[in-house]
């Protein structure tokens, strides 16, 4: 779904969101949820109480949402998961070692925050305008929080798209971990999930560049790559992506797909790895 069909109630903290991480031009300006409905939006981010919101005009039924992670069940992994969460096992968390993870799919940022929590810096990325919006949102106020601060300092969150970012940071400074949980489209009515993701799923649309954007972050993490599936779903093939060769032509890699290292299951996803082994990234 474009962001140009969400609505934006101004507010005098536009300005700021605008300066650091979001551009306006994105999205329709109203002055009200109600105008937005009248301008066919099909969502609208609005703030109330200090908090950024998201409401779906997709369904009756759906309620606007904000993200919190000091709360409900981000801060129950923080606080009852941790280094037991299967993501910490799948990222490579080991005593004496916390590696650096480029989430590069961020969306609401649960996992980020699970991560963080642990003690990995972690850098988000999210496609979406509007999401991308409630990230740097959520992630003011857990900065200011005297619960969760400390877990959100080690979080940050730059704009752009995520290939496109891994290119340009590839090889200076790769980090540790890419991490990457795409959105598919369900294979069923009876995949639905709970109605936050619904929502969610309606303003970001499907992640089709998943194969390229895999590929990409093999060429870059220097330790590891993390794709989260859900449990039954065919692992991503990126023996088909369309790479740019070094006369800065398009060409079809002719190597066979790579497979995952192993894979870590848990009730309703799996995490598959792929381990890097490249000599110069040994140190």
């Amino acid at each position: 779904m474009p962001d140009a069909v969400i609505g934006l109630v101004y507010s005098p903290r536009l300005r700021e969101v605008e300066s650091q991480i979001l551009n306006l031009n994105h999205f329709i300006s109203v002055d009200s949820v109600e105008d937005a409905v009248q301008s066919n939006c099909i969502a609208v981010l609005f703030w109330q109480e200090d908090k950024l919101f998201l409401q779906s005009f997709s369904n009756q039924g759906y309620k606007p949402f904000t993200i919190d992670w000091a709360m409900g069940k981000s801060d129950y992994r923080r606080t009852h998961g941790g280094r037991g969460e299967l993501i910490a096992k799948a990222v490579g968390v080991k005593k004496g070692f916390l590696p650096s993870v480029i989430d590069t799919t961020a969306g609401l940022g649960q996992d980020s925050f699970v991560l963080a929590g642990i003690g990995c810096q972690v850098t988000m990325l999210e496609r979406s305008h509007a999401v991308r919006a409630m990230l740097w949102d959520g992630l003011r106020r857990a900065k200011e929080s005297s619960t969760i601060g400390m877990v959100a300092n080690n979080m940050s969150l730059v704009s752009g798209d995520s290939v496109k970012y891994l290119e340009s940071i590839a090889p200076l400074d790769p980090p540790d971990v890419v991490y990457c949980d795409p959105m598919f489209p369900a294979r069923s009515k009876s995949a639905l999930v709970k109605k936050e993701m619904r929502v969610f799923k309606d303003i970001v649309g499907e992640d089709k560049d998943a194969a390229l954007l895999l590929h990409q972050a093999l060429k870059v993490a220097k330790k590891r790559v993390v794709v989260k599936r859900p449990k039954k779903a065919p692992r991503i093939d990126d023996s088909g992506v369309i790479d740019e060769g070094s006369q800065n032509q398009l060409v079809i890699q002719s190597r066979s797909s790579i497979e995952p290292s192993h894979s870590i299951e848990g009730k309703t996803c799996r995490f598959d790895v792929y381990i890097i082994n490249r000599p110069e990234m040994t140190n």
